[in-house]
């Protein structure tokens, strides 16, 4: 295999494995956008 070769397949692998990540994000704090300006209890 060519040094080009290598390094376009190197790209296209790094490429498919971003596309398999899952960007879906969980909210873990409790706070709302209404808690943003309130005073701390």
């Amino acid at each position: 295999m060519s040094k080009p070769t290598g390094v376009v397949l190197g790209a296209v692998l790094l490429a498919g494995l971003a596309g398999c990540m899952d960007l879906n994000e969980d909210v873990i704090s409790g706070l709302t956008p209404g808690a943003y300006g309130t005073e701390a209890a």
